[in-house]
């Protein structure tokens, strides 16, 4: 009788810590679903805004910004491209390969700091790294991918790991996570980078109280359905991945992700790549939005944006903003290439996402004629062969990047930076390399090149999110690289290559404040409150994979930035 109750009381005893554990991550995931004074997941919340509620810092008083404190960060290979975290007053920030700080929001001190051991061979063979783009938040835990393959819990209050899992063999595969992850109830969601890269590109949901991966979806014929797309087995190198964090509908149960190119990156098989060339096919489910059950990993349902995309315009860069218009429950996901897709939220019964709207952004654009704004089929798509290509546009950096827009409710404006680029390029047929480690399998060499008549920038755009249209634009010399940041004070927050951060009139976009942060601005800007005050937080950081060619192709102030240095810039009312 006494080990029967002893077994009971420990059965007891776990079923009250399971359902404990179960109710904080359902509190964490309802903090998640609308923006407060806290920034608690990549986008600010699951409605992916980038948007703050607070309104002390204003259109009257923005002059009076000053710097509350500066944090610089050791060993920056690629600078910081974080988009740090808020809670109860403490900013949590990772860097490059993958280290994490938590400091006072207030002041600035540091309260503590972890670096993972990582193994430096294989980081070092990779082109996607050492840097890290920002963490998940949840039950007292942080989450951080890192270069290596790994998925990590850290104790909030101390910085401790908790857990440690291997999801990725990096060693063999050459990739492994940059981007942020995403908690959905009790999971950590992952995707994997590098599309260029010959494997299935994976995204994992792993148990966020134990580590313990629950499932794993392959964005690269990860259904038979989506075998019979890849010519000649090719899925079995077919590249994908999902860089950039998705987001959560709670109302369908459903997590929204979008996948990277194909491999190789670009392909020689011109107008018959329905059945020749390196990888024939549709080569689902590459540079597409999937729809997954958040509880199984199975997919409900998918939109491939770019069919056999030949132009590394993927659909990675993770901004799923939710507009709610007309009655209609609607996402805003915007794609490389420049073209803005709208999304029914509700998962179509047929297996396929209803597209309510269709718009391009770019002026510099032709590697398709247009996109039908209703069946999403593309039109007069340039698809190239072996051997030189000239003025294809947008460059490969893309008409828009994984830095996030920002929607502001106030304004019902969508603010996005569009760059204006094109490329020469030269084509040639490659076989992919798998062993005895993967390599990058591109299939191109090119260049960047100004636009027909004009010149290489880039422009922030004030637009209906649903129909495109534009209320403003702002011209910047060259293309920012930075996320935005909207307030409910009126503000629109602009970090620039440059290294001026720039705050904007939501309502005209008048600039009424900037100054200068003293290196290019690279990654995510947030707004939390800390002891009733309102920070702004931005990081800095040169070169990114993009601008490595700025100062080739801008010259002045690009050519002597100080390299490989990372700082987290942070601003209150005096």
């Amino acid at each position: 009788m006494h080990v029967r109750a002893k077994l009971m009381t420990s059965a007891a005893t776990l079923l009250a810590a399971t359902a404990l554990t179960a109710t904080a991550y359902a509190q964490d995931s309802k903090s998640l679903a609308e923006p407060n004074k806290d920034w608690e997941t990549f986008h600010g919340s699951y409605k992916s805004w980038n948007y703050s509620p607070l309104k002390q810092i204003t259109p009257e008083n923005v002059g009076k910004l000053k710097v509350a404190f500066i944090e610089q960060v050791g060993r920056s290979t690629r600078g910081l491209e974080t988009t740090p975290l808020a809670k109860d007053g403490i900013l949590y920030y990772s860097g490059s390969y993958s280290k994490v700080f938590a400091v006072k929001g207030d002041t600035g001190e540091i309260l503590w700091s972890y670096v993972p051991k990582l193994d430096e061979e294989t980081v070092a063979r990779q082109t996607h790294s050492p840097y890290n783009r920002g963490m998940a938040m949840g039950d007292g835990k942080l989450y951080v991918g890192t270069v290596d393959g790994r998925l990590i819990a850290l104790d909030m209050k101390t910085g401790q790991p908790t857990w440690d899992t291997k999801l990725i063999n990096s060693q063999k595969l050459t990739v492994g996570f940059t981007g942020a992850p995403l908690l959905v109830k009790d999971k950590v969601i992952i995707g994997s980078q590098g599309g260029e890269w010959p494997y299935r590109g994976p995204i994992f949901g792993v148990n966020a109280k134990t580590g313990e991966k629950v499932w794993e979806f392959d964005t690269v014929g990860g259904t038979p359905e989506a075998m019979k797309t890849w010519g000649n087995e090719t899925w079995r190198t077919g590249g994908g991945g999902g860089w950039m964090p998705g987001t959560f509908d709670a109302e369908t149960n459903t997590v929204w992700w979008g996948t990277a190119n194909p491999a190789p990156l670009y392909d020689w098989a011109g107008s018959n790549w329905k059945t020749e060339g390196p990888r024939p096919g549709d080569n689902l489910y590459t540079t597409s939005v999937i729809a997954l059950d958040p509880d199984t990993g199975k997919l409900k349902a998918y939109h491939q944006e770019l069919p056999h995309d030949a132009w590394d315009f993927d659909s990675a860069v993770g901004e799923f903003v939710q507009i709610d218009q007309g009655g209609k429950k609607l996402y805003l996901h915007p794609n490389k290439s420049g073209y803005f897709f709208v999304y029914d939220r509700a998962p179509g019964a047929d297996g396929k996402l209803k597209i309510e709207n269709i718009y391009n952004v770019a002026k510099a654009s032709n590697f398709v004629k247009g996109i039908d704004p209703k069946t999403g089929e593309l039109q007069g798509r340039r698809d190239m062969t072996e051997g030189k290509q000239t003025d294809l546009c947008p460059a490969i950096a893309g008409a828009i990047s994984w830095n996030a827009g920002t929607y502001n409710p106030q304004t019902g404006l969508y603010y996005k930076v569009v760059n204006e680029w094109c490329m020469d390029l030269e084509i040639v047929k490659t076989q992919p390399v798998t062993e005895p480690v993967a390599q990058l399998n591109i299939g191109a060499t090119f260049t960047f090149k100004d636009p027909p008549g004009g010149k290489m920038h880039g422009h922030v755009d004030a637009r209906d999110p649903v129909t495109g249209k534009v209320a403003w634009s702002v011209d910047y010399p060259e293309p920012p690289l930075a996320s935005l940041l909207s307030t409910a004070g009126g503000l629109v927050f602009v970090p620039d290559t440059r290294g001026w951060l720039h705050a904007l009139d939501a309502k005209t976009g008048k600039e009424l404040w900037k100054a200068n942060d003293g290196n290019m601005h690279n990654g995510g800007i947030i707004s939390y409150e800390a002891n009733g005050k309102q920070y702004i937080a931005t990081v800095t950081g040169f070169p990114s994979m993009v601008s490595d060619g700025y100062a080739d192709w801008f010259g002045g102030q690009y050519k002597y930035m100080e390299k490989d240095t990372g700082a987290l810039i942070v601003y209150t009312l005096e």
